[in-house]
């Protein structure tokens, strides 16, 4: 993916821990003139490149994004090792495939793609209602995902990786009791459900008159939309069976089958949305029954 001198400067300005100010001052220029590269308003004058390339102790074919691909490459196959870790996907080989994420960020501390995969292994381990949650390392993995989400608010361009660090956030900041934390997180989140990326595309291919492509998009939302909506039904029955309110919960459970016949009544084969993030809904049932 091509990537422009201004975001290369950024990239490499923050994973060396610089501020703009302190690049600037090590190349004579105001943080001004910085923070209009990084956001592609100016370039540097080609006087700079050379000193640039010196600040940062890389060739100045790196600035030109003239051998970008080779991170891109090396980070991809990190994480193809990391996934061949996962043979069961048991807490001994999800903390595996964390540990070679971690050696990754070593090497590429502030990478993008590389922070959300730790993420994501790591809410596997240290979110204790989990099947994976690792007893031994689930605090010190809480407490690195908290740097690492903050990277990733901090700097990620992707919308969809920020609210999804958020999501953890809000996630493990709960379980661990740092409630005004997760509260801080929580309010990043857009207050209404149609905020969504499909249901923006299905406006302009309306405004386009491009009437199966506005259908398509608004089948995509509502496929997406009725997730969450099971995944809600799932969370409540979870709640009554905490509160041991179990015939509530076992009516709750059983409702997500009815709404998902009712939505395919007309299919042969229904959908396996009953599989949601807190479990296989037929195995929480069984166990009321």
């Amino acid at each position: 993916m091509f990537k422009s001198i201004g975001q290369i400067i950024r990239k490499l300005r923050i994973e060396r821990n610089l501020t703009q100010e302190e690049l600037a001052e090590q190349l004579n220029v105001t943080a001004q003139a910085i923070s209009k590269w990084e956001n592609e308003i100016g370039m540097p004058d080609i006087s700079l490149i050379v000193p640039l390339a010196s600040v940062f102790n890389v060739s100045t074919d790196v600035l030109f994004g003239l051998n970008d691909t080779s991170e891109e490459i090396e980070v991809d196959k990190i994480i193809e090792l990391a996934n061949k870790k996962l043979n069961d996907r048991k807490a001994k080989d999800i903390k595996e495939a964390y540990d070679v994420i971690q050696k990754g960020l070593l090497r590429y501390p502030n990478n993008q793609k590389l922070l959300m995969e730790s993420l994501e292994y790591g809410i596997a381990l240290s979110y204790p209602e989990n099947d994976s949650y690792d007893v031994n390392y689930a605090q010190e993995i809480y407490h690195e995902s908290i740097r690492q989400a903050n990277i990733v608010i901090s700097y990620s361009q992707s919308v969809n990786d920020v609210l999804r660090a958020h999501m953890i956030m809000v996630i493990l900041h709960s379980v661990y009791g740092n409630i005004k934390q997760a509260w801080k997180h929580a309010k990043e989140f857009p207050w209404r459900a149609d905020m969504t990326v499909h249901e923006m595309s299905a406006y302009i291919a309306h405004a386009e008159k491009d009437y199966f492509s506005e259908a398509v998009y608004c089948q995509r939302d509502f496929m997406y939309h009725l997730e969450a909506i099971l995944d809600n039904i799932t969370q409540l029955g979870n709640s009554y069976e905490l509160l041991e309110k179990f015939d509530d919960a076992l009516k709750m459970y059983k409702s997500v089958f009815s709404l998902i016949e009712f939505v395919f009544s007309e299919e042969k084969y229904l959908p396996p949305l009953h599989c949601r993030e807190r479990g296989d809904v037929h195995v929480l049932i069984l166990v009321h029954i």
